[in-house]
């Protein structure tokens, strides 16, 4: 089963993160463990729900498919509870961990097949407020681009299980060519803070005080804000 960390201080929201969906994709677990064990309780006001290492057998095999199955974690949501390794944890997610939560950040790069450019992601849905509220959550991230899809049907995914329950979902890719840089962690070593990304991410949504809105991120902290309750 994929290790899970859960900070619970307070009863505000919940939030899920996930990275290693795809096993060959590192800088995102490295930078999720790293605000896990950094990360203080006493600046939370709820529930954070983090998977560092989702898709753990591939990870260790370094491939974006679960070894034992040759399936792709991503493209098994929302899985089956009698189905294969891969249709059984993706039934975990579905339906246990997503009833759980208000919003969730999935974590991707572009593993070792190019460069993906330091980016948010998101669908244009069709929820106005929900929109807005994930245009939040992407100014919060701090990434130098976010890129909205239109008119993609993703059925059977980790992206359509999320958006089926209206769960807030923000995408990302943070490099490629299976390597680790700096510019994708945003450091989160060089500081006593937690990874900025997601320690301001929280912030601006709503998962952490106000006082920390913003105050790592490198695009636009001026015009960031709480997202405004539904």
């Amino acid at each position: 089963m994929a290790p899970i960390v859960v900070v619970a201080a307070g009863s505000r929201s919940n939030l899920l993160l996930t990275v290693g969906v795809h096993g060959d994709e590192y800088m995102e677990q490295m930078t999720l463990c790293e605000f896990a064990r950094r990360f203080d309780p006493a600046i939370g006001e709820s529930r954070i729900i983090m998977l560092p290492a989702l898709n753990l057998p591939a990870e260790e095999a370094a491939t974006q498919l679960w070894p034992l199955d040759q399936r792709e974690l991503y493209r098994c949501l929302p899985g089956r509870h009698d189905g294969t390794f891969s249709e059984i944890l993706a039934d975990f997610v579905a339906s246990v961990l997503l009833p759980l939560v208000d919003a969730s950040i999935d974590l991707y790069t572009a593993s070792h097949v190019m460069e993906g450019a330091r980016s948010t992601n998101m669908h244009c849905i069709d929820d106005a407020l929900r929109l807005e509220r994930t245009l939040r959550l992407a100014e919060a991230f701090g990434a130098p681009f976010n890129v909205l899809f239109a008119g993609l049907d993703e059925g059977g995914t980790l992206t359509s299980a999320v958006e089926a329950r209206g769960v807030l979902l923000l995408g990302t890719e943070l490099g490629g060519w299976g390597r680790v840089s700096i510019d994708g962690t945003r450091s989160p070593t060089s500081t006593a803070r937690p990874c900025p990304c997601v320690t301001s991410t929280g912030a601006c949504s709503g998962w952490l005080p106000s006082e920390h809105a913003c105050a790592a991120a490198t695009s636009s902290p001026s015009s960031c804000s709480p997202i405004p309750a539904e």
